[in-house]
């Protein structure tokens, strides 16, 4: 009876173990089964952050590149800025050394006008001297001519009005006729010579008149450069303040275009080995039209060269290669008689 006591004794034992067993394992379920939705919850959190921070990352990179585009596109607007003052600049600065130098050549040949002028006035005084003097020639010349005739009518014709041979004084006489020609001569030689200084007195008050124009006219112009030496002055001034403004580096600048014309050098340079290149490939590119509409370009294989490789262990015999097969190297590959006979008649080759 004591081991059934024992044997019940332990079932009850067994059982109550059990049933505490299995409460545990209930509670361990729940409690696992919260754990699985927190660690889901935990997941579905970590996507959503792991989404907006991809959001936010994408949308911090779009704004970057639109303000680092909107930055370069300022930055290439004001280097077009800076490129068109500059090249405003130097064709003011050029401009107004022009200026400078037009208004220095008007300034000399106006100080060689006024001397001319003064040259001038210095010859057109003298003429005025001698013209004064042979009026006053003529003046005497008329007396005497009056003084003649008044003696002709006195006299008889042919006498002498001079001192006769046996009167007091000697020398020959003359006739008052040939007095009065010599008289005619005279004058008409003065009113030749009057004539000529009077053509040459109006000439050189007209040279004078348009010196003077001349003069006027480039006082004038003077004027007019120093107001464009000043205008261009301002806006020198103006462009160089923007110029400081902008914060232009001139040395930087320079570098840059140094670097420019050093890579299109080099450009150039390449361009001529590419030049070269394909000048010596000619054969190797072989061009063509098509020879009708809807033309299959797959019928027409290429070069000879150009359908094979040579293994790299025999690369040394390429030259052996080019030897022997000479010509045909460039000769092209169709798939028929009649694609290469459409393409020697109308294939522009």
């Amino acid at each position: 009876r004591l081991q059934r006591f024992v044997i019940a004794f332990e079932y009850v034992q067994v059982k109550h173990r059990l049933e505490n067993k299995n409460q545990q394992l209930d509670e361990m379920e729940s409690t696992l089964r919260t754990l699985v939705d927190a660690i889901n919850a935990l997941n579905k959190r970590q996507k959503e952050a792991q989404q907006e921070m991809k959001d936010r990352t994408a949308k911090r990179d779009d704004q970057r590149s639109k303000e680092l585009k909107r930055l370069e596109d300022d930055h290439s607007k004001l280097a077009k800025e800076v490129a068109s003052s500059e090249s405003k600049l130097k064709n003011r600065e050029s401009d107004l050394e022009a200026q400078i130098e037009s208004q220095k050549q008007g300034k000399s040949a106006l100080v060689e006008l006024q001397k001319q002028v003064e040259k001038k006035e210095a010859v057109a005084k003298k003429e005025q001297a001698a013209f004064d003097a042979l009026n006053g020639q003529e003046e005497a010349v008329r007396k005497e001519i009056e003084k003649a005739q008044w003696s002709m009518q006195a006299l008889v014709a042919g006498m002498s009005t001079q001192a006769g041979p046996d009167e007091e004084g000697s020398g020959d006489g003359k006739s008052l006729r040939e007095q009065l020609l010599d008289a005619q001569t005279r004058l008409s030689e003065i009113e030749a010579d009057h004539k000529k200084k009077t053509m040459a007195i109006t000439s050189f008050q007209e040279r004078i008149a348009n010196t003077e124009q001349v003069l006027s006219k480039s006082k004038q112009e003077g004027k007019r450069f120093s107001k464009e030496k000043l205008m261009a002055e301002s806006l020198l001034a103006e462009k160089r303040s923007e110029l400081e403004k902008m914060h232009f580096d001139a040395e930087h600048h320079s570098q840059l275009v140094a670097k420019a014309r050093q890579s299109e050098s080099t450009l150039y340079s390449m361009q001529e080995k590419l030049d070269q290149l394909r000048a010596h490939m000619a054969g190797i590119d072989f061009q063509y039209a098509d020879p009708y509409r809807g033309f299959d370009r797959s019928k027409v294989k290429g070069v000879v060269s150009k359908l094979f490789h040579i293994r790299p262990e025999f690369t040394a015999y390429h030259r052996a290669l080019e030897v022997c097969a000479g010509g045909r190297l460039f000769f092209v590959v169709v798939d028929n008689e009649e694609t290469g006979k459409a393409l020697l008649e109308r294939g522009q080759l």
